[in-house]
C-alpha cells in the first residue's frame, strides 16, 4: 500500500487505528501492526493522517453485533486511548480524526450530543498529549445539518483544527460532480456562522468504476451512457479536484480508495464498495491512477494553494 501510495504521486495517506484491535480489553494494547506500518511509512515519507475510531464491546453502551459503531458508556474511556495512541505516535502523526462519518448510521448509532461527547473527550486528551497536533473532526457524508449542530449547538468548535468532509457524487449522491461546490461551500458557511475558521479537508472522495447500469445505487441514477466505467472514474477524479478547488478553505483532498476489493470480501454498503480503487483486485493500475500521477503533480506542487491530492 505504501509503495502504491508512493507511486501514484500522493503524500499523505489515511488509514484506520482502529480502538477495538488495538485495545480489546481495558487498558490491554496491541500495538504491533501499527507500529510496524507507522515506522515504514515514515520510512518510506508517507505522511499519516489516521481516523481513531470504533468501539470495542467492552466500552459500547449498545452492548448488541453493531457494537463497534455504538457509542462508549463512557466518553473517557475513548479520550484514555486516544491519549495512549498519541503519545506512541506522536512524534510521527501531527493530525488525529476522531471517528468516521458520525452522521452516518452506518458508522455512528449515537446522536449529536453522544458525538460531541467523544470529540470532546478525545480532543482534551490530544491536546494533554501534544499541544501542537492538530485535532481533524471525523468526515462527515453528507448530512451538514448533523456538521451545523454541532457547531451551533454542542459549540464543539474550541475542540476541532479541522473540519473533514466525504462526497461520493454520483454514486452514492444522487446529485452530479458540478455540484460538489456547493457541499463544501455550505459547510464553509456553517463554519464561518458558528465556528473559528477552521478549514476544510474533503479527507475521502471517490467514484466507483462497477461498471455500466442504469441503477448505480439506492440513490443514484445514471444521466448519461458510459457512466462508471473505469475510464468515467479517471474523468470523475479531475472532474473532482478541479471543481472541489474552487472552495478556498479547502486544504486537503483525499481519494478512496488505494485497489479496489475482492467479489467476497464483506463491504458496508452496495457492490460500488469494491469498485473504488486505483488499482484493480489483481493489483494492475486502472486508468485512474495515471490521472491521479498526473493531477497529483500538478495539483501538489502549485504555488497558488497550499493544498494536497492523498490517498
Amino acid at each position: 500500500d505504501l509503495e502504491v501510495t508512493r507511486q501514484a504521486g500522493a503524500k499523505v495517506l489515511r488509514i484506520a487505528f482502529g480502538w477495538d484491535a488495538m485495545e480489546p480489553e481495558p487498558g490491554k494494547f496491541d500495538w504491533s501492526f501499527w507500529d510496524d506500518y507507522v515506522r515504514l511509512a515514515r520510512e518510506q515519507g508517507v505522511t499519516l493522517i489516521p481516523y481513531i475510531c470504533y468501539t470495542p464491546r467492552w466500552a459500547a453502551r449498545d452492548q448488541g453485533e453493531n457494537f463497534w459503531r455504538s457509542p462508549p458508556r463512557d466518553a473517557a474511556d475513548f479520550g484514555r486511548f486516544t491519549a495512549a495512541l498519541v503519545q506512541r505516535y506522536g512524534e510521527t502523526i501531527r493530525t488525529w480524526e476522531l471517528w468516521n462519518e458520525p452522521d452516518n448510521p452506518a458508522y455512528w448509532s449515537g446522536n449529536v450530543a453522544d458525538f460531541a461527547a467523544l470529540v470532546r473527550a478525545g480532543s482534551r486528551a490530544v491536546r494533554a498529549a501534544d499541544p501542537t497536533a492538530q485535532v481533524v473532526l471525523g468526515g462527515i457524508a453528507t448530512e451538514l445539518p448533523f456538521l451545523e449542530a454541532l457547531f451551533r449547538d454542542e459549540r464543539i468548535a474550541p475542540f476541532v483544527d479541522v473540519v473533514n468532509l466525504h462526497s461520493y457524487y454520483e454514486t452514492w449522491h444522487p446529485e452530479p460532480i458540478e455540484r460538489l461546490p456547493d457541499f463544501l461551500d455550505d459547510a464553509a458557511e456553517i463554519v464561518r456562522h458558528h465556528g473559528e475558521q477552521e478549514p476544510l479537508w474533503l479527507a475521502e472522495t471517490g467514484y466507483s468504476s462497477v461498471g455500466p447500469r442504469p441503477v448505480v445505487s439506492d440513490v443514484y441514477r445514471v444521466r448519461i451512457q458510459g457512466e462508471h466505467t473505469e475510464q468515467a472514474q479517471a474523468a470523475a477524479l479531475v472532474r473532482t479536484v478541479f471543481h472541489a478547488l474552487t472552495i478556498p478553505q479547502l486544504q486537503l483532498i483525499a481519494w478512496y480508495r488505494l485497489n479496489d476489493l475482492v467479489p467476497a470480501q464483506e463491504v458496508i454498503g452496495d457492490d460500488n464498495n469494491r469498485h473504488l480503487g486505483l488499482r484493480r483486485v489483481d493489483g494492475t493500475p486502472k486508468p485512474v491512477e495515471a490521472v491521479f500521477r498526473q493531477v497529483a503533480g500538478l495539483f501538489n506542487s502549485t504555488p497558488l494553494r497550499t493544498a494536497e491530492l492523498s490517498v
